[in-house]
């Protein structure tokens, strides 16, 4: 029986990888101490001389990328390097040796055969533990739709967004077909297959949660100080269309009080809500993932969310009015909207606005 252990974990993205990485990176040496081998691998430069961000430091990305490049570059020598590293580890290292990148999903979405052959290669004796944490496929999309926004990307509203969802995510919420390539792969000795959702976790915990998946659920570890939170990028975004709209795009001092409230409110009654239209896609679309899964589990891994109001300008109502009142001591009337807002406060003349300068201007 093999008793030593190469845990991988996959992702999938958007479900608490960064949280996981991060954990354990900080981790490393209670966890080492514990039994469980936590790898650095990356602190060279990468081809363009450039150092990597400091979520590439926590992660393990560079092995996944060998094999699929990445948005981040590296050497073939320096991706070859990291691999030996790992076999070394698997070698010589302690009981267990805990590998995380979501990037080794994503590619599983497209050629999972090489990379899984690699790791069985590498674990040696170890037993290849595959440790996969699936989100409800909403929240997933929702989560999705945040990031492309805080990257500033050109995006369709988000009713859109989610019923034209890009080639890559629709092939990550294919979690079926992820899940039976892993179980009949003969290079992985066990699937672990863990809802990403608090109320399956011990305490709401994930990394309570981890611990039991890797096995130190009684070694005490130090916490993150931080939690990965969004504002409503999408109601924050389409404020400051309204303003161009209305021509107070370059008034510095609204904007700052729209953020300023978006960011003091946190969305609190405003996480997207789901209207009947979406859940009929996802009933539709994931409803062989779901009851798979649920078979799988044994339990109803990702109940449907209720239905509610859809309408996203109520957020962004809420945030300009809020701004108005920070702005101008009152309160707006109920029923303002927005745009009733921005365009008061550009009645009021109140507010200088900053002139675009020339850059070819007295040169």
């Amino acid at each position: 029986m093999l008793s030593k252990k190469l845990i991988v974990h996959i992702g999938l993205p958007k479900s608490g990888t960064t949280t996981i990485q991060f954990w354990a990176y900080k981790n490393r040496h209670v966890l080492e101490t514990a039994g469980v081998l936590y790898p650095t691998l990356v602190r060279q430069l990468n081809a363009k001389n450039e150092k990597p961000p400091h979520w590439f430091w926590v992660s393990h990305h560079i092995l996944p990328f060998h094999y699929r490049p990445g948005w981040i570059q590296f050497p073939a020598e320096r991706r070859i390097a990291a691999w030996n590293q790992v076999a070394q580890a698997c070698e010589t290292g302690p009981d267990t040796v805990f590998l995380s990148s979501e990037a080794f999903g994503g590619t599983f979405t497209h050629e999972s055969g090489p990379l899984l052959a690699h790791l069985r290669k590498i674990a040696g004796d170890r037993k290849v533990v595959v440790l996969l944490y699936l989100r409800d496929h909403s929240e997933f999309i929702k989560s999705i739709a945040f990031h492309r926004a805080r990257q500033n990307e050109a995006l369709p509203s988000f009713e859109d967004f989610s019923f034209n969802l890009p080639d890559f995510v629709n092939r990550l919420l294919k979690y079926r077909e992820i899940c039976d390539m892993l179980r009949a792969s003969e290079d992985v000795d066990e699937l672990i297959i863990r809802p990403f959702d608090p109320q399956y976790f011990p305490n709401g915990d994930l990394i309570a949660d981890l611990k039991q998946c890797i096995g130190v659920e009684a070694v005490e570890t130090e916490p993150l100080e931080t939690q990965n939170t969004h504002n409503d990028t999408f109601a924050m975004r389409a404020i400051l269309e309204d303003m161009a709209q209305i021509g107070l795009a370059g008034d510095r001092s609204v904007r700052q009080a729209c953020y300023a409230q978006s960011k003091a409110l946190n969305d609190a009654s405003g996480k997207f809500r789901w209207s009947a239209a979406h859940l009929d896609l996802l009933r539709t679309h994931y409803r062989n993932d779901r009851s798979y899964l649920e078979d799988l589990v044994g339990y109803e891994i990702f109940p449907l969310p209720n239905s509610g109001s859809s309408k996203q300008p109520g957020v962004k109502d809420q945030i300009a009015k809020a701004a108005y009142g920070k702005i101008t001591g009152q309160n707006a009337p109920q029923e303002w909207n927005c745009r009733d807002v921005l365009q008061n406060l550009k009645a009021r003349q109140s507010f200088e606005t900053p002139k675009r300068v020339n850059a070819q201007q007295n040169t």
